[in-house]
């Protein structure tokens, strides 16, 4: 078990080890060819990343059971509302300067063929 500053300095080490890493795994992963601007690789990776991240207040001997609890809820629902709030945001952004992503073209065509086939909307 870790002192309070013994947390400290392995929870920055971490952070800065996990941030490397997803570095790493994003450059690797598109040298073969996947899609890392697609929303599920970018939430396995920011859900693999705070697992790691929060494992580490579980070493911690002076806070109790409760308090770990509610750091490792609090810090998923922290890394789910910013990832879909980012998310968000870089749609409204990427529309205000006419910024188009071959995602966003996808989608276009998609809910034009809904609204042509009769599907969508009133």
């Amino acid at each position: 078990m870790l002192n309070n500053e013994q947390l400290e300095t392995v929870f920055a080490t971490v952070v800065f080890v996990v941030i490397t890493f997803q570095c790493l795994i994003i450059i690797y992963s598109k040298k073969k060819g996947l899609n890392v601007e697609d929303n599920k690789f970018q939430l396995k990776l920011g859900l693999g990343a705070t697992a790691i991240i929060l494992l580490v207040f579980w070493f911690g001997e002076d806070i109790t059971l409760m308090t770990k609890l509610e750091i490792t809820f609090v810090g998923f629902a922290v890394g789910l509302g910013s990832f879909f709030a980012v998310d968000k945001l870089g749609r409204k952004a990427r529309k205000t300067f006419n910024i188009e992503t071959d995602w966003d073209k996808k989608r276009q065509e998609e809910k034009k063929k809904e609204n042509e086939s009769g599907k969508g909307g009133v």
